[in-house]
Protein backbone atom coordinates (compact mmCIF):
# COMPACT_ATOMS: atom_id res chain seq x y z
CA UNK A 1 0.00 0.00 0.00
CA UNK A 2 2.92 2.71 0.54
CA UNK A 3 3.14 2.45 -3.30
CA UNK A 4 0.08 2.94 -4.07
CA UNK A 5 0.25 6.44 -1.57
CA UNK A 6 3.74 7.12 -3.05
CA UNK A 7 1.81 6.89 -6.83
CA UNK A 8 -0.90 9.19 -5.58
CA UNK A 9 1.40 11.91 -4.22
CA UNK A 10 2.92 11.80 -7.42
CA UNK A 11 0.33 12.20 -9.03
CA UNK A 12 -1.02 14.83 -6.95
CA UNK A 13 2.06 16.94 -7.42
CA UNK A 14 1.49 16.65 -11.17
CA UNK A 15 -2.28 18.31 -11.46
CA UNK A 16 -1.40 20.55 -8.05
CA UNK A 17 -0.17 22.92 -11.00
CA UNK A 18 -4.00 23.43 -12.00
CA UNK A 19 -5.03 24.05 -8.68
CA UNK A 20 -6.42 28.23 -7.94
CA UNK A 21 -2.98 30.39 -7.12
CA UNK A 22 -3.16 31.99 -4.10
CA UNK A 23 -5.11 35.02 -4.72
CA UNK A 24 -7.41 32.65 -6.21
CA UNK A 25 -7.28 32.98 -10.22
CA UNK A 26 -7.14 30.58 -12.15
CA UNK A 27 -3.52 29.83 -13.29
CA UNK A 28 -2.42 29.88 -16.75
CA UNK A 29 -1.60 26.48 -18.37
CA UNK A 30 -1.05 25.39 -21.93
CA UNK A 31 -3.25 22.50 -23.65
CA UNK A 32 -0.28 20.08 -23.45
CA UNK A 33 0.13 20.95 -19.96
CA UNK A 34 -3.69 20.56 -19.24
CA UNK A 35 -3.35 17.30 -20.78
CA UNK A 36 -1.13 15.89 -18.76
CA UNK A 37 -2.62 17.10 -15.69
CA UNK A 38 -5.83 15.23 -16.59
CA UNK A 39 -4.14 12.37 -16.67
CA UNK A 40 -2.28 12.44 -13.88
CA UNK A 41 -5.85 13.22 -11.47
CA UNK A 42 -7.53 10.09 -14.00
CA UNK A 43 -4.74 7.79 -12.72
CA UNK A 44 -4.83 9.25 -8.90
CA UNK A 45 -8.33 8.71 -9.14
CA UNK A 46 -7.98 5.07 -10.43
CA UNK A 47 -4.63 4.34 -7.45
CA UNK A 48 -7.95 5.54 -4.83
CA UNK A 49 -9.87 3.31 -5.99
CA UNK A 50 -7.99 0.05 -5.27
CA UNK A 51 -6.95 1.19 -2.13
CA UNK A 52 -8.46 -1.06 0.67
CA UNK A 53 -11.63 0.19 2.56
CA UNK A 54 -9.13 0.41 5.47
CA UNK A 55 -6.87 2.80 4.39
CA UNK A 56 -9.25 4.73 2.52
CA UNK A 57 -11.28 5.56 5.87
CA UNK A 58 -7.60 5.94 7.75
CA UNK A 59 -7.20 8.51 5.04
CA UNK A 60 -10.75 10.31 5.07
CA UNK A 61 -10.19 10.26 8.94
CA UNK A 62 -7.43 12.35 8.78
CA UNK A 63 -9.34 14.82 7.18
CA UNK A 64 -6.55 17.94 7.34
CA UNK A 65 -4.11 15.31 5.65
CA UNK A 66 -6.56 13.94 3.25
CA UNK A 67 -4.78 15.07 -0.48
CA UNK A 68 -5.54 16.59 -2.17
CA UNK A 69 -8.47 17.79 0.09
CA UNK A 70 -12.10 18.45 -1.59
CA UNK A 71 -11.33 21.88 -1.92
CA UNK A 72 -8.61 21.49 -3.91
CA UNK A 73 -10.42 19.18 -6.01
CA UNK A 74 -13.48 21.64 -6.92
CA UNK A 75 -10.84 24.40 -7.46
CA UNK A 76 -10.43 22.36 -10.45
CA UNK A 77 -13.76 22.52 -11.86
CA UNK A 78 -12.92 26.50 -12.47
CA UNK A 79 -10.13 25.23 -15.00
CA UNK A 80 -10.06 26.59 -18.08
CA UNK A 81 -9.45 23.42 -19.78
CA UNK A 82 -12.16 21.18 -20.06
CA UNK A 83 -10.38 17.65 -19.78
CA UNK A 84 -9.45 19.04 -15.83
CA UNK A 85 -12.97 20.12 -15.08
CA UNK A 86 -14.19 16.36 -16.55
CA UNK A 87 -11.51 14.65 -14.62
CA UNK A 88 -11.58 16.58 -11.41
CA UNK A 89 -15.74 15.89 -11.56
CA UNK A 90 -15.05 12.28 -11.86
CA UNK A 91 -11.96 12.19 -8.94
CA UNK A 92 -14.65 13.95 -6.72
CA UNK A 93 -17.77 11.87 -7.69
CA UNK A 94 -15.28 8.80 -6.52
CA UNK A 95 -14.18 10.58 -3.49
CA UNK A 96 -17.68 11.35 -2.49
CA UNK A 97 -19.13 7.51 -3.38
CA UNK A 98 -15.93 5.72 -0.96
CA UNK A 99 -16.58 8.66 1.64
CA UNK A 100 -20.28 8.64 2.02
CA UNK A 101 -20.02 4.99 2.53
CA UNK A 102 -17.58 5.53 5.12
CA UNK A 103 -19.24 8.49 6.70
CA UNK A 104 -23.33 10.04 6.43
CA UNK A 105 -22.11 13.32 6.34
CA UNK A 106 -18.84 13.30 4.40
CA UNK A 107 -18.05 16.39 2.77
CA UNK A 108 -20.97 17.99 3.85
CA UNK A 109 -19.48 22.03 4.91
CA UNK A 110 -18.66 21.51 0.76
CA UNK A 111 -22.16 20.13 -0.56
CA UNK A 112 -23.82 23.10 -1.25
CA UNK A 113 -21.12 24.78 -2.96
CA UNK A 114 -20.14 21.87 -4.94
CA UNK A 115 -23.42 21.32 -6.28
CA UNK A 116 -23.89 24.92 -7.30
CA UNK A 117 -20.48 24.61 -9.21
CA UNK A 118 -21.27 21.27 -11.05
CA UNK A 119 -24.87 22.44 -11.83
CA UNK A 120 -22.94 25.64 -13.51
CA UNK A 121 -20.72 23.37 -15.12
CA UNK A 122 -24.24 20.84 -15.97
CA UNK A 123 -26.06 23.77 -17.99
CA UNK A 124 -23.03 25.93 -19.02
CA UNK A 125 -23.81 27.63 -22.26
CA UNK A 126 -20.99 30.14 -22.72
CA UNK A 127 -20.02 30.90 -26.52
CA UNK A 128 -16.53 30.70 -26.02
CA UNK A 129 -16.64 27.17 -25.80
CA UNK A 130 -17.12 24.91 -28.37
CA UNK A 131 -19.97 23.56 -29.32
CA UNK A 132 -18.64 19.89 -28.79
CA UNK A 133 -16.68 20.70 -25.61
CA UNK A 134 -19.97 22.36 -24.61
CA UNK A 135 -22.42 19.19 -25.08
CA UNK A 136 -19.54 16.75 -23.74
CA UNK A 137 -18.52 19.04 -20.51
CA UNK A 138 -22.98 18.95 -19.40
CA UNK A 139 -23.38 15.38 -20.10
CA UNK A 140 -20.60 14.48 -17.74
CA UNK A 141 -21.72 17.02 -15.28
CA UNK A 142 -25.17 16.19 -15.41
CA UNK A 143 -23.94 12.84 -14.32
CA UNK A 144 -21.99 13.87 -11.53
CA UNK A 145 -24.53 16.18 -10.27
CA UNK A 146 -27.35 13.68 -10.34
CA UNK A 147 -24.64 11.04 -8.45
CA UNK A 148 -24.42 13.92 -5.40
CA UNK A 149 -27.64 14.77 -5.40
CA UNK A 150 -28.64 11.50 -4.83
CA UNK A 151 -26.02 10.46 -2.46
CA UNK A 152 -27.11 13.62 -0.68
CA UNK A 153 -30.68 13.17 -0.27
CA UNK A 154 -30.03 9.15 -0.03
CA UNK A 155 -28.41 10.36 3.52
CA UNK A 156 -31.39 13.33 4.21
CA UNK A 157 -34.63 11.08 4.06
Amino acid sequence: MGDVLHLMQQFESIFAGSYLKGDGSVPNISSDLAILHSAALSAWTLLFTLMSPSDVYSMLDNGDNFNPSLTQLSELLKSGHLDVRMSAGEALATVFEVGCDYQDDFGENLKDDLVEALHQLATDSHKYRAKKDRKQQRATFRDVLHYIEVKNSHFIT
